[in-house]
């Protein structure tokens, strides 16, 4: 047996109005022979928070780009010697 969750995600407009439910995440769980854990695993997946993370930083960031050579990605705990950018 298995468990197909949804309902994580964001709501997202509809054509007709109102909102529709957009999934973020599709969440898989097996179970074979622990049917009694299942709603615990079920209820710790729907209680998940959501942040979007570095990834979408750097894909908001890409998009907001401006200069003649786009991007250049330095994360926050590394630092670039001076000729870094030298071409």
């Amino acid at each position: 047996m298995w468990v197909s969750v949804a309902g994580i995600g964001t709501p997202a407009a509809r054509s007709g109005g109102g909102a529709a439910f957009e999934p973020l995440v599709s969440v898989v769980i097996p179970v074979y022979n622990r049917a009694h854990l299942a709603a615990r695993a079920i209820s710790s997946v729907l209680a998940q928070s959501y942040r979007r993370g570095a990834a979408a930083a750097r894909n908001t960031g890409v998009a907001a780009a401006e200069g003649e050579f786009v991007v250049a990605f330095l994360d926050s705990d590394d630092t670039w010697y001076p000729e870094n950018l030298a071409v």
